[in-house]
């Protein structure tokens, strides 16, 4: 699954220095488990479960733009 145009704009490095694109590449792992995610198969599996894994994704989402951004 691809991410929307603008998202890719806004999660595009202002510097690229080591060719990093770490936070577009977690961001994208998120949005295709989004994607790929059936509500009964969550619900069978652990609701509790699946908010615990998005959550540390999402973590991973935060540490990269970050890293990609803010990181001296």
């Amino acid at each position: 699954m691809a991410l929307p145009e603008n998202t890719e704009a806004a999660l595009r490095p202002r510097t690229n220095r080591n060719g990093d694109i770490k936070a577009a590449l977690e961001m994208a792992t998120l949005c295709q488990t989004i994607h790929n995610s059936d509500t009964s198969h969550i619900i069978s599996a652990g609701l509790h479960e699946f908010i615990d894994i998005f959550q540390a994704n999402l973590n991973l989402v935060d540490e990269a733009i970050y890293e990609s951004y803010f990181k001296d």
